[in-house]
């Protein structure tokens, strides 16, 4: 081989391997900037005469209060934005319309149904101290999001009268160019091995309420829960109140680490 052509040689493999380093570079800098950006936003309103008066004031007795923090996907795909924003109002509308149809379409809407509900409630029942806690508030947070996949939660608590609020959470993953959100069957291999997996992990974080004689039958079945998604250890399941357990035993929550799942899961990370 003539050295002109050795050096021709070599002068091309090194601008491959520039190339090739460069675009490597650029699609890690893509895949960076790609991840969604998600905020936290805030909703408040309160209606009624007491509301100026301390929640823990027995004098209180017309007061209705929404506090909201919610996630709003601000720069990412814009399937994305959408798919967040409709399952985030799904989950707002939920709580503060509670059963009442037809529902509404605006954060405003609902806001004014969950005052007609408490206006309702007054007139039923007169002022007391229940109408003068009538409240709902939530929280926000993201827990995983590489710019492929974004699992976001929302924990509220919804009280309108009765001997208890309503605590209830919202989690999912969703993919983060298409916006949909990822079922069991996307997430693992075989959802019966998975359910024995997270039964027997539950009877070992509950431990206690076992000890105390609880355990699954036909009223409380044990079954993969409705709120779940993609941490970094693994997938995170959240049984809200009444799922698999009654109200007094609380929400159960544990993670199936992917070491745990083993071949069972579809995703790694």
């Amino acid at each position: 081989m003539r050295i002109q052509d050795f050096n021709k040689i070599f002068f091309l493999v090194s601008l491959f391997g520039i190339v090739a380093c460069q675009n490597s570079t650029s699609s890690t800098q893509e895949e960076t900037a790609a991840a969604p950006s998600v905020e936290q936003k805030v909703f408040r309103k309160e209606q009624g005469a007491d509301c100026d008066k301390a929640a823990d004031d027995e004098t209180r007795t017309d007061c209705a209060r929404i506090d909201l923090l919610y996630p709003v996907v601000t720069k990412g795909e814009k399937a994305l934005q959408d798919a967040v924003t409709a399952w985030t109002n799904n989950y707002l509308f939920s709580i503060l319309e509670a059963e009442q149809t037809p529902k509404s379409s605006t954060l405003d809407g609902a806001a004014k149904a969950f005052f007609r509900i408490h206006d309702e409630t007054k007139k039923e029942g007169g002022a007391s101290v229940m109408t003068g806690g009538f409240e709902v508030s939530t929280g926000s947070e993201v827990v995983f999001n590489d710019g492929k996949y974004l699992t976001l939660a929302i924990n509220g608590n919804a009280y309108m009268g009765g001997a208890h609020g309503s605590p209830t959470e919202a989690l999912n993953t969703f993919d983060a160019k298409s916006g949909k959100i990822l079922t069991w069957d996307e997430l693992v291999t075989d959802k019966a091995a998975v359910q024995a997996l997270a039964e027997k992990k539950v009877r070992k974080e509950r431990a206690d309420v076992f000890k105390e004689g609880f355990d699954f039958d036909d009223t409380f079945n044990f079954v993969l829960p409705a709120n779940y998604g993609l941490t970094e250890e693994g997938i995170f399941l959240y049984y809200q109140h009444y799922e698999i357990m009654p109200y007094a035993l609380g929400a159960t929550e544990i993670t199936l680490t992917f070491e745990e799942l083993g071949p069972l899961a579809k995703i790694k990370l």
